[in-house]
């Protein structure tokens, strides 16, 4: 090979050593370049799942809110319906369709006045059609036949993100009972005012009778001091009066005494001592019998016996008092007989006529017992 193919050849190597080294070079930049584009394109996957993730979270939380919100819109007892400004139901909660005997979804679409109220426009005192007017809130309270009771009807309204209105919320609260107990209210207030009227004016005829009465009763009491006045005057002559009789019934009884002391005096003076030669000389057993008599009678005479026998409140009779007097002293009916000269029979009716007013009838007490304790 000749020198100048050598140098060629020499040429040719490095060239070939260049371009190799180029290519070393190009290669490790390639490298380099694809080793940070591998990490971009990782850092890019990862975040674009984590986005996913993200949002795939996101859609289920904005799921279970909705069935959330639709499992309350759905549990409110009172009667929801949404709104859009045709009157039409865009949406309604199960209390409502179960009132009217539909679906939830089979609301939809219809429109409100005809399968609320049966009508083919909206009433007179429509809610909706008010808020429609001014977009303000209204609030009414309805009697419906169709629903069969009493709702509160509030309706608001529902605006988009520019602020116009594009429907509203319409809620229907059933107030039957409490309108039906208001009524008991207002029937029991009634009630209670008229019963109120009643007692009062039965209160002003008492008070009215009070009146008069206690005008009446101070009367009385005016009339009461003057007779109390009159009564102790009164009362005082009759103690004057008192006080004489008692010394006129003390003289009396004196003289009473005086007398009764003279009485039995001149019994024993003037009648005894001849009883008593009467009772000596006597032979017959009568005639010192009827002596014997005669002395007791004396001296019942004489002592409290008969003047007890004889007291008004008995109202004994002569005979009764004879018979009493026998009785007394121990004489058998047939010996009181003989010595008054009746039968025996007469003296059992003496008898039976002194128990009577001694009050011994039905009684079991001895007369004769009974006339010595009292003589």
């Amino acid at each position: 090979m000749t020198a100048a193919g050598h140098k060629s050849l020499r040429k040719k190597v490095r060239e070939l050593e260049d371009l190799l080294e180029e290519s070393k070079r190009a290669i490790t930049y390639y490298q380099r370049i694809s080793e940070e584009s591998g990490k971009r394109r990782l850092r890019e996957i990862s975040q674009l799942s984590r986005l996913i993730e993200e949002r795939r979270k996101s859609e289920e939380a904005i799921s279970n809110a909705k069935e959330e919100w639709e499992r309350t819109f759905d549990a409110v007892p009172d009667l929801i319906m949404i709104l859009d400004g045709n009157f039409r139901i865009v949406k309604a909660n199960r209390a409502m369709a179960d009132t009217l005997g539909l679906a939830p979804d089979e609301l939809t679409g219809l429109l409100c006045y005809e399968h609320v109220h049966g009508l083919d426009h909206p009433p007179l005192f429509c809610p909706h059609q008010r808020m429609l007017e001014d977009e303000k809130p209204h609030t009414v309270e309805v009697t419906e036949s169709r629903l069969k009771g009493v709702f509160l009807v509030s309706v608001s309204p529902l605006r988009d993100r520019k602020g116009r209105v594009t429907g509203a919320v319409h809620v229907a609260r059933d107030i039957t009972k409490r309108k039906r107990a208001e009524e008991l209210i207002q029937k029991a207030n009634q009630d209670l005012e008229r019963k109120v009227a009643e007692r009062t004016h039965e209160l002003y005829i008492m008070n009215e009778k009070l009146r008069h009465e206690i005008e009446e009763r101070k009367q009385t009491e005016k009339k009461i001091r003057e007779t109390e006045q009159d009564l102790k005057q009164q009362t005082e002559h009759l103690e004057r009066t008192n006080t004489a009789l008692r010394v006129l019934i003390e003289h009396r009884d004196e003289e009473k005494r005086q007398l009764q002391a003279n009485i039995l005096a001149n019994v024993e003076k003037l009648i005894f001592p001849y009883i008593e030669q009467l009772e000596v000389r006597a032979t017959e057993r009568d005639v010192k019998s009827y002596l014997s008599i005669i002395r007791t009678n004396l001296e019942d005479l004489i002592s409290p016996f008969s003047s007890q026998l004889s007291s008004t409140d008995l109202r004994l009779t002569p005979a009764q008092l004879q018979v009493a007097d026998l009785v007394r002293q121990g004489l058998t009916n047939k010996e009181i007989a003989l010595h008054l000269n009746v039968s025996v029979d007469a003296v059992g009716f003496h008898r039976k006529n002194i128990r009577r007013k001694l009050g011994l009838i039905y009684k079991k007490i001895n007369l004769r017992t009974y006339l010595q304790q009292i003589s």
